[in-house]
């Protein structure tokens, strides 16, 4: 649509590509250009229903049943599961490393799909100072709870509905922390003031920190423009 579209002259033109991107997304195409984005396009299914919720599904699970495991639920479960922070399928001491809680990292309410598996699943979070352990702050008196299950550290015995709770319950302290700790420290860039910008700032701390996460997954939305696309 003439209404719509971006003029020929403006668009920014993608090295190899007969593809151009809008003139906002400069910054992308020098990543492209220098070989570290990649652009996937045209993801479909067969006989699309048009339903937007049926695809995001398929998207997720990468399956055109929709149903199942995501698919990067699906790498954690099978690759990194067990293993800490060492490369998958290695032992110390002749038994496997314990689980990472922060193998996936997603920036949001809810880990989306994509990102759960059968034992494994993104942390998610939007706010890295929502992201701990309130009940001290409405009953003082969890605090000594709260404070034994941190003391535990990595001796807290996993045996029986009791052990494995405690065990949860320490692997969300560590993960809390570590998180907390991370996003904390100074940027060492300015960021935009957007919503993206703000969950890729983060991913940027966490990076630097040197956590042992395998996936960060931040989302965008607000492409439903209609006539309003040239503008935004």
């Amino acid at each position: 649509s003439p209404g719509i579209a971006i003029a020929e002259n403006r668009a920014i033109e993608l090295s190899g590509s007969t593809v151009g991107l809008h003139p906002a997304l400069a910054p992308m195409a020098d990543l492209y250009n220098e070989g570290l984005c990649s652009i996937i396009q045209g993801v479909g299914y067969p006989n699309p229903d048009r339903s937007h919720f049926k695809s995001m599904d398929i998207w997720h699970t990468a399956d055109t049943s929709a149903t199942g495991d995501g698919w990067l639920g699906r790498y954690f479960d099978s690759e990194c599961c067990g293993f800490g922070k060492g490369e998958s399928g290695t032992r110390e001491g002749g038994a496997a490393k314990q689980n990472n809680p922060q193998i996936g990292i997603a920036l949001g309410r809810e880990a989306p799909l994509a990102t759960k598996g059968r034992r494994s699943s993104a942390i998610a979070f939007e706010s890295a100072y929502l992201f701990r352990w309130t009940g001290q702050d409405a009953d003082k008196s969890l605090a000594d709870v709260y404070q034994a299950i941190a003391n535990a550290g990595g001796s807290a015995p996993v045996v029986g509905n009791s052990g494995f709770l405690t065990r949860t319950a320490l692997d969300a302290q560590i993960s809390s922390a570590t998180i907390r700790r991370a996003v904390a420290a100074t940027a060492r860039v300015a960021y935009p003031n957007s919503d993206l910008a703000r969950q890729l700032q983060m991913v940027a701390s966490m990076i630097n920190a040197g956590l042992s996460t395998r996936v960060y997954y931040v989302s965008m939305g607000g492409f439903d423009t209609h006539a309003g696309q040239g503008g935004e």
